[in-house]
């Protein structure tokens, strides 16, 4: 990643991560799975950080009654 990055002129570590979470919902062959009251949905939640350009640096899943926070907090460790 880092020579993908200074092949686009950028410094080789990034400094800022954007990240995202999505629910899944209906999941039967998830082991675990949770629900989003807030959302109203039964299933499984993804967390996915990103560089400015788009390339990923971590990928992290959970049930959906996880928080959005705590789900990067874990995928970025």
């Amino acid at each position: 990643m880092d020579l993908e990055r200074l092949n686009n002129g950028r410094e080789a570590k990034t400094t800022f991560i954007i990240v995202d979470a999505q629910n899944v919902s209906n999941i039967d062959t998830a082991e675990h799975k949770g629900y989003d009251a807030g959302k109203k949905v039964s299933g499984i939640k993804r967390h996915i950080g990103v560089d400015t350009q788009g390339l990923p640096h971590f990928i992290e899943i959970t049930t959906a009654n996880e928080t959005d926070r705590k789900g990067a907090y874990s995928g970025s460790k």
